[in-house]
């Protein structure tokens, strides 16, 4: 190739990279703000960054009230604050399944001010998350200590069992 050729490629490379960014720091900054609290914050940005094996060339896409043609292509879907019928989950997380159908898992970031503190705590979150199973999406609950101490990974455990269902099989348990 001449050296013309490796600069143009260079240069179309640096421009789709710079609009990925771009993409990416808009959809960031939209579903911060709907985020409730630090450890939700935290916790969207590192799923955000889920493994290029489970989102391909693409990065995870983050719902965040774009239009919904903008997701068209997404194979890996986060969408904060989702509605369960009377429930609103921290992170709703779809993606295609080995049978192409959609599949989905729960996140939930629990600060110890609203979660397990008191017995009614406790029984509201436990009814929530049989609630949540029984429509066929697993939870997913991590304390703010953990997000804080060990997202990389929770992270990993939320991969393995995402890149599971989307080839058919059950993820390992650790």
């Amino acid at each position: 190739m001449s050296k013309d050729i490796n600069q143009i490629i260079e240069t179309a490379v640096q421009e789709r990279l710079a609009r990925y960014a771009n993409a990416m720091a808009d959809e960031l900054s939209c579903a911060i703000e709907m985020c409730e609290s630090p450890i939700e914050e935290m916790m969207l940005v590192r799923l955000a960054c889920l493994d290029e094996s489970l989102v391909g060339n693409n990065l995870a896409q983050i719902h965040c009230g774009f239009p919904e043609s903008f997701y068209d292509r997404a194979r890996v879907l986060i969408t904060p604050q989702q509605k369960f019928g009377k429930y609103r989950v921290d992170f709703f997380i779809t993606f295609q399944n080995a049978r192409g159908d959609l599949g989905g898992i729960v996140v939930e970031c629990d600060g110890h001010d609203y979660h397990d503190k008191t017995k009614q705590q406790a029984a509201r979150d436990k009814a929530r998350d049989r609630t949540i199973t029984a429509l066929g999406f697993p939870v997913f609950r991590y304390t703010g200590s953990e997000i804080y101490a060990n997202a990389e990974n929770l992270l990993g455990d939320l991969e393995d069992t995402i890149l599971a269902a989307m080839v058919g099989r059950k993820a390992a348990l650790a």
